[in-house]
């Protein structure tokens, strides 16, 4: 799969791409008057994020990238992101 198949399909998919495929580089927890999980995930030689609202139990986005995101930006804030990878 490429970025821009990926970008084009619904959000339920990706997020099942995600988890079907995907190898986890970042997680956290973040509270900007809602909870959410912001993840990132390195598929098939891209990267993809995807973001869970912890309150609703709802995903919210999800996009990809060429290369891992460095900061994120939720509603108004920006999360930086810190991979698990090794350089």
């Amino acid at each position: 799969m490429n970025i821009n198949t990926f970008n084009s399909m619904q959000l339920t998919s990706k997020v099942e791409y995600l988890w079907d495929q995907g190898e986890t580089v970042f997680s956290k927890i973040v509270n900007f008057n809602r909870k959410y999980a912001v993840m990132v995930f390195k598929v098939e030689g891209f990267y993809a994020s995807m973001i869970h609202n912890r309150d609703s139990k709802e995903y919210i986005s999800s996009e990809a990238f060429q290369e891992c995101p460095k900061i994120l930006t939720l509603d108004g804030h920006d999360v930086e992101i810190e991979s698990w990878e090794e350089d």
